[in-house]
């Protein structure tokens, strides 16, 4: 599990690997990354001699050209030399990258763990870059979950204040039907009430004609009875 890389190494792995070398085993996987990987290339610099690389390396000392101005003079120096190497590179290249060119043209090759730790710094930088992007990519996809999370909630959110909006509206337009139905009830009884009077007051006015027809008809007989009398009566004053 140690000698695996621990870019390809599965969460479960990388927190057992932490656990054997007393690191911490929270965080993510990035983060589970960088600790094991600097923790193995704590382990390969103990494991490499210390003549390999540093101030006793075997690198044979350059020697200083003495100069009237405290500066190492390069206008002299032959094509290809130590020195005039060193003095170009000391003004166009960074320090670590000088040195590697020193040591390759004096015939100093690398050592295998300077050469792994430069593979496992690219790689470390290569995991750490596809595992940030890995998390920029779910911060993403979160970020836009949310926001259409929120979009859809405000939508939802609208839609059901105009279905209260409606609703509240049917409800009055109800409430005024039911005020104007109970009105035309009130309406209607009263009418009602009116003509079964006066449906009453007619037909009493019709009885009480009847009875003074009936009233005028013996009157009238009566006085044509009288009108016979008095007539046989003068006939016979007359006789």
């Amino acid at each position: 599990m140690a000698s695996a890389s621990p870019a390809k190494m599965k969460v479960a792995d990388l927190r057992a690997a932490l656990a054997e070398r007393g690191v911490s085993t929270a965080g993510l996987k990035a983060e589970l990354v960088q600790r094991l990987e600097r923790k193995m290339a704590e382990e390969r610099r103990v494991d490499v001699p210390r003549g390999s690389f540093g101030l006793n390396s075997s690198t044979p000392p350059r020697a200083s050209p003495s100069s009237t101005s405290g500066v190492p003079s390069t206008s002299g120096a032959a094509f290809g030399s130590p020195h005039r190497h060193h003095a170009e590179a000391r003004v166009t290249l960074s320090p670590h990258r000088h040195h590697e060119q020193r040591r390759g043209l004096w015939g100093v090759p690398m050592s295998e763990a300077e050469s792994g730790e430069g593979d496992a710094t690219r790689d470390r930088v290569l995991v750490l870059s596809s595992a940030l992007r890995e998390e920029q990519l779910v911060v993403a996809r979160e970020r836009d979950a949310r926001l259409a999370d929120r979009e859809r909630r405000a939508e939802a959110e609208e839609a059901l204040s105009h279905a209260r909006a409606q609703l509240q509206k049917h409800d009055e337009e109800v409430a005024s039907l039911r005020k104007a139905i109970a009105h035309g009830r009130s309406e209607n009884e009263a009418v009602a009430a009116q003509l079964t009077k006066s449906f009453a007051d007619l037909r009493a006015e019709r009885e009480r004609r009847t009875t003074l027809e009936s009233e005028i008809a013996r009157l009238k007989e009566s006085l044509d009875s009288r009108d016979g009398i008095i007539e046989s009566k003068m006939e016979e004053i007359q006789v």
